[in-house]
């Protein structure tokens, strides 16, 4: 039997829901705190027969996706979009009920993965976006800092 697994992350705690591919029943649903290693260690019953593990876009998507990957996670970023109108017809919207519901997205395959940029590229847009924020205070408050 394999498995999928859903992740609805926040800045501190992850909720963690594992499904079974071919009929969608729930084997795990847990809450974990937002690390790579508490992830990994709550998937690790799973993870020799984990197809994908699936995770909304959001604010510390990127940095979880890297480290996910570089444990050997099979993880999937998804379009925060189409994800969030797939569980918006949810009736409680909960973490432990968006988690279940990015598990069931990443199984039946109804969503359109995100590439998930380089570190250098992050860094990149940092450099880009300083010098923009100065010159909008500056102009904010017409004066030099």
């Amino acid at each position: 039997m394999t498995f999928c697994a859903g992740l609805a992350t926040s800045s501190t705690k992850t909720a963690i829901c594992v499904v079974a591919s071919k009929d969608g029943e729930t084997v795990l649903e847990t809450t974990v705190p937002t690390e790579p290693g508490a992830i990994a260690a709550a998937l690790e019953p799973y993870l020799l027969r984990l197809e994908r593990i699936g995770h909304e876009a959001g604010s510390v998507a990127p940095w979880l996706h890297r480290e996910l990957a570089a444990l050997g996670l099979p993880v999937v970023l998804l379009e925060s979009r189409q994800a969030a109108a797939a569980l918006k017809i949810q009736r409680n919207k909960t973490d432990r009920s968006d988690a279940h519901g990015l598990a069931q997205l990443v199984r039946t395959g109804w969503f359109r993965p995100v590439h998930v940029k380089s570190v250098d590229s992050h860094r990149l847009r940092l450099l880009r976006i300083r010098p923009a924020a100065a010159a909008l205070r500056i102009s904010a408050s017409g004066k030099t800092l």
